[in-house]
């Protein structure tokens, strides 16, 4: 199921169903919105703050009400997440798939709205789109980046030329922090640097529809029944920010552990190719050892398997920020360096 294309003048509503830090970052949201108004859409802000005493499952009720009502409202066309977090994964059987089935919408998050992708996919069928934040992406100082932009509206919205199936595009270049607001500092512009590029880790040529989203989150419903069928799919995965650290990415050996642990859910058994994004942190992007154990981990995990890997794509934790369709065919092809969608992923 597709969702139907966002066209100019439309409502889109910005939710918060992960961590809520609306109240904590006011000036980045009234600029999220801007952006959002500038580029012609209307926007509705959906977020009521909890309340100290609400219980954990209270919360998650609370979280969900405003999804609801976002989707139940026919004013809006599209529902875009105001960033990731943690705990998602508890609305998920909370969820009314029956309310996203009837009233399909738009739904755009990345990191740990990987829960609601994989949830929603697997309920209700319909497509959504692992892009970018509110917060994080389109409240950067002093404007968002215009790749990103471009890539989220070709996806989303069939009134730019470039809606059509194609090649994905890549960077020339990339920045490798986070927003400055998320370590505490003064507003500035992000630090760019020479994009590495794209590295095919393991040739090779795959077809199939796109699954994935953040390792970390990925974990909390593989083998559930939040999880789609992994058959046949080509597999993107990219990694958060460590919990110990947020400079940086998680360690290696988490890395290789939550590799192990899609390994031993008989992922890799199922999946036809794999999509790597750019990692996240200082201790890959400064630091060109721990990167090649990056890769080399992705190879020593998946060595018993023939399908390609393409690491280094410009999704997740990473500036700019391709938007990908779940459950719309994409193509791998080594020998021409290609990474394609195969059809339009709205109607």
């Amino acid at each position: 199921m597709l969702p139907p294309s966002l066209r100019k003048s439309d409502c889109i509503a910005l939710v918060s169903p992960s961590a809520r830090l609306n109240d904590a970052f006011p000036a980045a949201i009234i600029r999220a919105q801007q952006v959002l108004s500038d580029h012609g859409f209307r926007v509705k802000t959906i977020f009521e703050k909890l309340k100290p005493d609400q219980s954990y499952e209270d919360q998650a009720l609370h979280r969900c009400d405003e999804l609801h009502t976002a989707f139940r409202d026919p004013e809006v066309k599209a529902v875009m997440c105001t960033i990731g977090g943690s705990h998602a994964n508890n609305l998920l059987r909370y969820l009314d798939y029956d309310l996203i089935t009837t009233n399909p919408k738009v739904f755009v998050g990345y990191s740990d709205i990987t829960n609601l992708h994989c949830a929603i996919l697997a309920k209700t069928g319909m497509t959504t789109f692992y892009g970018p934040a509110a917060l994080s992406e389109l409240a950067e100082y002093s404007h968002p980046d215009t790749s990103t932009m471009d890539n989220l509206f070709r996806m989303i919205s069939n009134e730019t030329d470039t809606i059509t199936a194609g090649p994905l595009p890549r960077s020339l270049e990339f920045s490798p922090a986070l927003l400055a607001i998320f370590y505490g500092e003064k507003e500035g512009p992000r630090e760019r640097r020479p994009s590495p590029g794209w590295k095919w880790l393991r040739n090779g040529q795959a077809q199939g529809q796109l699954l994935g989203g953040c390792l970390s989150s990925l974990l909390h419903v593989v083998g559930t029944v939040y999880c789609p069928d992994w058959s046949g799919r080509i597999m993107f995965i990219e990694t958060a920010i460590s919990d110990a650290n947020r400079r940086n990415g998680p360690d290696i050996s988490k890395v290789k552990e939550q590799m192990v642990d899609l390994m031993n859910h008989g992922v890799f058994d199922k999946i036809v190719g794999l999509v790597v994004g750019r990692p996240y942190g200082a201790n890959y992007n400064d630091d060109a050892v721990q990167w090649k154990l990056y890769h080399d981990v992705l190879l020593d995990v998946t060595s018993e398997w023939s399908w390609s890997i393409l690491a280094g794509i410009d999704i997740g934790h990473t500036s700019p920020m391709l938007t990908l369709p779940l459950n719309v065919p994409a193509e791998l092809d080594s020998s021409t360096d290609r990474f394609e969608i195969l059809r339009p992923d709205v109607v």
